[in-house]
């Protein structure tokens, strides 16, 4: 055959070919053509979709090929309650990123003068791989010693086939949150597994170091807690206050009472007279109270303001979490005072552990959940809540919830927050010497 023929034959075949292909949209890794759309856009129009890779957080590019020119308005849809709306050729070409896995659909329409279209396809996005890290508190100290185990999950589907723990002892508990006491010495390699929904499965370690009774050095942390140290040091300052403050209160009634036959006090009772009575401000769990004459400052003040107009509330529901140690509870309200709400709600945080900027939330972070888990009322959970994010002790954002299919706000402790919810639980792990046990009144 003549070869400037074949040239031309081979030409047309070419040309035949890209007018059959025409402009169709392009289908990304992780994205196909929503049935609504018929995977084809309105006459003229044709939509680009590519991304750099398929699993969450995924960023895709979106590009729309219009004959018109400019457009008077564009908007776009993404399918995950995010929209883009305006005008121009600025508009054609947006970027998205998607946080976490699912199926969205995303549709766009514009229009210019009386000329109008529109185009869709749906994303897919994978979830990320699933990861877990283990979190203990202590991982060292003597025998019988009580561990809060809380797992920080990151990746995955959001929604689990089971939660595992196994503490090294060949006892196992069930959860995300759990206490489990350590009574005999030793090296235990405490691990939790994970699977999601979609299989997906991970764990992590945390090795906890117990030591014979008397000898806290063997594990990794040694010497005093400085954090312990520091809440001696205030609990015996305002104990001193207390009493000066009674003393001169003591005193200053004696001065003032009325004077007797001989220009003196009115005798009072037999064996002397009693110091008027003294209404006290209840400090927090593990201190003694404050009388009201002595003015409280400083972020303990805030926790109490922040509670100062909470209703008694009922004992707390059992949470979630597996009940494995011993139930911890408080003395009668005879000796001790019953937690305010607001005491209540940072140990119910500080046992939840911690929770990463990003990550999926567990159900306990939310209002709902707090309430559910401490068998309060939302509406006075709600007051006291507002009440401690204004005081600096709890921050809040809205996030993702395992288990919820909308965005819900999640209250996380602040580094003050942590503190003295760090010092409100270790007072409920050691009540006072000689109070009993009142298992109707737990913390």
């Amino acid at each position: 055959m003549n070869p400037a023929l074949r040239r031309g034959l081979l030409l047309a075949v070419l040309g035949l070919l890209a007018g059959s292909v025409g402009p169709a949209a392009a289908t990304p890794i992780g994205a196909h053509a929503p049935p609504a759309y018929g995977g084809e856009c309105s006459p003229g129009l044709s939509l680009n979709v590519s991304s750099s890779g398929s699993s969450a957080p995924l960023f895709v590019s979106f590009s729309l090929s219009e004959p018109w020119g400019a457009p008077d308005s564009v908007n776009w849809s993404f399918g995950d309650g995010s929209t883009y709306a305006g005008s121009g050729d600025g508009l054609l070409a947006p970027e998205h990123l998607y946080e976490y896995p699912g199926s969205f659909d995303v549709s766009v329409s514009l229009s210019k003068g009386s000329d109008s279209g529109a185009c869709g396809v749906t994303v897919v996005v994978a979830p990320s791989p699933l990861a877990v890290r283990v979190q203990a508190d202590p991982i060292s100290g003597s025998a019988p010693l009580t561990v809060h185990f809380s797992a920080v999950i990151t990746g995955g589907t959001g929604t689990f086939l089971s939660a595992v723990w196994s503490f090294g002892d060949g006892r196992t508990a069930t959860g995300f949150n759990v206490s489990y006491t350590y009574a005999t010495p030793g090296s235990y390699n405490a691990s939790f597994a994970l699977v999601d929904s979609a299989n997906q499965s991970a764990q992590g370690y945390q090795l906890i170091a117990v030591a014979s009774t008397g000898d806290g050095s063997s594990g990794p942390r040694s010497g005093v807690d400085p954090t312990l140290l520091e809440g001696v040091a205030l609990g015996v300052g305002v104990a001193v206050l207390g009493v000066i403050l009674v003393e001169r209160l003591r005193l200053r009634s004696r001065r003032d009472a009325p004077a007797g036959p001989e220009g003196g006090p009115e005798p009072g009772p037999p064996g002397g007279p009693s110091p008027p009575a003294v209404p006290a401000f209840p400090g927090p769990a593990g201190e003694p109270p404050v009388p009201s004459a002595a003015p409280v400052t400083g972020p303990r003040a805030e926790l109490a303001t922040a509670g100062a107009q909470e209703p008694a509330t009922p004992d707390a529901a059992p949470g979630t979490a597996p009940e494995v140690s011993s139930s911890l509870a408080a003395a009668p309200a005879a000796a001790v005072r019953r937690p305010r709400l607001s005491q209540r709600v940072l140990v119910h945080l500080y046992l939840q552990g911690h929770l990463a900027d990003g990550e999926i939330a567990p159900p306990g972070f939310t209002q709902g959940g707090m309430a559910e888990a401490l068998g309060v009322a939302q509406s006075p959970l709600s007051g006291v809540l507002r009440r401690l994010v204004v005081a600096g002790i709890l921050t809040q954002d809205t996030r993702h919830v395992r288990g919820e299919d909308r965005r819900l706000r999640v209250y996380r402790l602040t580094p003050l927050g942590e503190t003295l919810a760090k010092d409100l639980y270790r007072a409920r792990e050691k009540p006072s010497p000689g109070a009993p046990a009142d298992p109707e009144n737990p913390l």
